[in-house]
């Protein structure tokens, strides 16, 4: 463990860099942030696009070139020039020095890391039913692991982020983009992490539920003790979920502290713009009384043990800088039950399966990354 027990995440004066290669320039991504995570803290991460956030968040996950090499890059699918490494200063998490982090050393944080990148709800494994898809990083890590029993955990994290137990049965393309993000959300939980670390964990959730999952993050968080870095443009999510937020505008660290002091009492000209721009017109927010589904739990199959890019430590599928995206557009589905209109899911040919939930939006909104290199 660090040389404090109570830190989950230590950063000192931390420079990220991407190396570039086939034609792209070497660019530093983070470049001397300092803070602390403590245990059982909620930290905010918020700031303007390309400001190094889902870099940063990544490289916490454990995603570096370094720690994956080049045969890990490869088994995942990602180019090894698209992954940063840290170069300067100190970044350690969970007791691994990242700076120095070998593929051993990723593995070990690997599991207790709770891993939710952008676009998750778009990174399930289209040929899993979305029950195999959530119970995946725990055959991953124990591939003879109870199947009664991981049905169980899976039905009850199906059921804390709002969804029927019906959808067990299901497949990606048959739920909403809202509907998927939740999976995702489920899916990042299920080895009960030490570190959770969600990259706008609320993307495309229409606004009717989206306060009820945000409380139920909150209850998760509470009985486990988790400690999490969030990212979200929302500033409702921000001041809803985290202690503290830290601010950052081109890969500089220019607020730190809690989000109402940071944006009242702005000390950068960044941070004033942003706090103009922020409305803070969070309400309480209740999660309703939603009795557990009942009905049959299915049993997972086994899935390979080797970790890969749609498992329990999914990535993004390109690794470019920055990632914020806009607020997506809170629209029900349509009132005849039609599927989404910007992701229209292709004819299923299965039969007894409840018809989806209309209760997320259509689409998850756009999504970009973009630092240069």
């Amino acid at each position: 463990m660090t040389a404090r027990d109570d830190l989950v995440v230590s950063a000192s004066d931390v420079t990220i860099e991407y190396a570039g290669g086939r034609g792209r320039a070497r660019h530093r991504a983070i470049d001397g942030v300092t803070f602390d995570i403590a245990r059982g803290e909620l930290l905010g991460l918020v700031g303007e696009t390309g400001s190094g956030k889902s870099t940063l968040a990544r490289t916490i996950a454990g995603y570096t070139a370094r720690g994956l090499g080049s045969k890990g890059a490869a088994r995942m699918g990602i180019p090894l020039d698209d992954m940063a490494d840290v170069v300067g200063g100190s970044l350690e998490v969970l007791g691994v020095k990242l700076r120095s982090m070998r593929m051993r050393d990723r593995y070990r944080i690997t599991f207790d890391v709770g891993y939710l990148p952008q676009g998750a709800g778009r990174m399930l494994m289209p040929g899993y039913t979305i029950a195999e898809n959530v119970g995946e990083p725990l055959l991953a890590r124990d591939r003879h692991f109870d199947r009664r029993e991981l049905g169980v955990r899976v039905a009850e994290l199906i059921d804390a982020v709002q969804l029927p137990l019906g959808v067990m049965d299901r497949y990606p393309h048959e739920l909403s983009s809202g509907q998927r993000q939740r999976v995702a959300i489920a899916k990042s939980l299920i080895l009960e992490p030490l570190l959770w670390v969600a990259d706008e964990p609320t993307a495309g959730v229409d606004v009717t539920v989206r306060g009820p999952v945000l409380d139920t993050i909150l209850e998760v968080q509470s009985d486990h003790e988790f400690s999490a870095l969030i990212i979200s443009h929302d500033a409702a999510v921000t001041a809803r979920l985290t202690d503290r937020v830290a601010v950052l505008q081109g890969g500089g660290l220019v607020g730190l502290g809690r989000l109402e002091d940071v944006l009242t009492r702005p000390i950068h000209p960044y941070v004033r713009g942003l706090a103009i721009e922020y409305e803070l017109t969070t309400g309480p927010i209740t999660l309703p009384d939603l009795p557990l589904a009942t009905g049959a739990i299915p049993v997972v199959r086994a899935q390979p043990a080797e970790p890969t890019a749609e498992t329990g430590g999914a990535v993004e599928d390109d690794f470019e800088d920055e990632d914020d995206v806009s607020d997506p557009a809170d629209a029900d589905a349509a009132a005849d039950g039609s599927a989404d209109r910007d992701e229209p899911a292709p004819p299923v040919e299965r039969t007894g399966d409840a018809e989806a939930d209309s209760d997320d939006e259509a689409s998850a909104g756009p999504t970009s990354e973009e630092a240069p290199r």
